[in-house]
């Protein structure tokens, strides 16, 4: 014979009693939370916007919100007020790329703060150049040519030419 399970009442949000004044600060004070936090990560955006702005990048905004430059094989971003992180996540689940990565950040000082089997993050200081090469490197991002005015002049003069 089986025995009887009490199943717990469950009630929609609208039946939940409103006199618990403890549950609405919460609820207040996550909401303060969220926008001091919007309002701080403006300013503290300003690494990564900076960043992306001297390599000529593009930055886009991920799911979360957070500032991103992406790129084929992961993605930058602000991690904190001086230093930003690039996380590195190959197409493949081969954990060979992600090996290789780590170990080339750790010879070059960088830290790692996330290691998955077949990914991982690692963070860098955005003044150091074999640091930031290294990121772009492995998150697959390349900066964008930008032609010089002789490149452009030089364009000019032969689509007239081909023109005439």
């Amino acid at each position: 014979m089986r025995a009887k399970t009490k199943q717990a009442e469950v009630r929609p949000p609208a039946q939940v009693p409103s006199g618990n004044r403890d549950d609405l600060s919460h609820s207040l004070g996550r909401i303060a939370v969220a926008v001091l936090a919007s309002d701080s990560s403006r300013e503290a955006q300003q690494l990564i916007e900076a960043f992306a702005q001297k390599k000529k990048l593009e930055t886009k905004r991920d799911r979360d919100r957070t500032l991103i430059v992406k790129g084929t094989r992961g993605h930058v971003f602000q991690y904190s007020d001086d230093r930003l992180a690039v996380m590195v996540q190959p197409k493949t689940e081969n954990s060979r790329a992600w090996n290789k990565a780590r170990k080339d950040f750790a010879a070059a000082g960088m830290t790692i703060t996330q290691n998955g089997d077949a990914e991982g993050a690692a963070t860098f200081d955005p003044k150091r150049p074999e640091q930031v090469n290294l990121a772009m490197k492995y998150a697959g991002i390349k900066q964008k040519k930008v032609a010089t005015p002789a490149q452009l002049e030089a364009l000019a003069r032969y689509r007239a030419a081909k023109a005439a």
